[in-house]
């Protein structure tokens, strides 16, 4: 097993980096010595994110973006090859999951907004990411992490426009994979479980959250932290053969 003395002062760009498991991922890149932009929008601060980096030794510059605008993801590709010269590593890591709505009863409105964000942002960063690596002198390999979901895997009941926009995401990652492969470019996706956080706290009572932890085989939900290790091993030359796949990291909760 590699060190990943690897990631010192190579380039990533983390989409989604403002909270959660992108932030997460933020700080643990941070803090291997590499150069990070934290993209995300206003209201998750990703400022904030950049300056605890800076603030704990690391470098990071942050830029605010609209998470369903097209041109922002440019914009932010751009910011990390115009604020530290490249771009080596990129994670995309938006995600929300809305109301539980089931599918006769689908909203247009938050179909759209569903799949604007989880499918459409990862498709657009995707596109300048890969543009920026086939631009660059290809010393070595870059490599791309996707965070879908387990529920890109596995029925979400309640949560169709979420599921499919994550069932997506997989989609998305291995033909991406098939179609740069050859370029040097390693496509993965990271399909976490339920991670225990407030946010999911403040949508279940004390008997759902139960309930939801015996769903899984270890017997407890997951840590930001632990999706972080997976998608920094995807990211390194440990998973050098590694391409087109998708990794749980959901405590056994699809395996049963």
């Amino acid at each position: 097993m590699k060190s990943f003395d690897e990631f010192r002062d190579k380039v990533a760009l983390v989409t989604g980096g403002g909270f959660g498991i992108g932030e997460e991922i933020c700080y643990e890149l941070g803090e291997l010595g590499t150069h990070v932009v934290v993209a995300d929008s206003k209201e998750h601060k990703p400022s904030e994110v950049a300056e605890k980096i800076r603030s704990n030794g690391g470098s990071a510059y942050a830029i605010e973006i609209d998470m369903t605008a097209e041109s922002d993801y440019k914009a932010a590709v751009q910011t990390a090859v115009e604020q530290f010269g490249g771009l080596h590593y990129a994670v995309n890591s938006p995600g929300y999951g809305g109301e539980g709505e089931l599918t006769g009863k689908l909203n247009g409105r938050q179909w759209r907004d569903l799949v604007d964000l989880n499918l459409n942002g990862v498709a657009y960063a995707m596109r300048y990411e890969i543009e920026q690596f086939l631009d660059m002198d290809m010393s070595s390999e870059c490599s791309i992490v996707n965070v879908a979901s387990v529920h890109g895997l596995v029925a979400a009941k309640g949560k169709a426009a979420y599921s499919a926009a994550k069932h997506g995401v997989i989609g998305l990652t291995r033909s991406a994979a098939v179609e740069y492969g050859s370029k040097a470019i390693r496509v993965n996706a990271v399909c976490p479980g339920y991670i225990r956080n407030a946010l999911l706290a403040n949508f279940m009572d004390e008997d759902e959250l139960t309930k939801l932890i015996n769903d899984h085989p270890l017997g407890r939900l997951g840590s930001v932290r632990e999706v972080a290790a997976m998608v920094l091993f995807l990211l390194s030359s440990n998973a050098s053969f590694i391409t087109g796949s998708t990794q749980t990291v959901d405590g056994g909760y699809t395996a049963i």
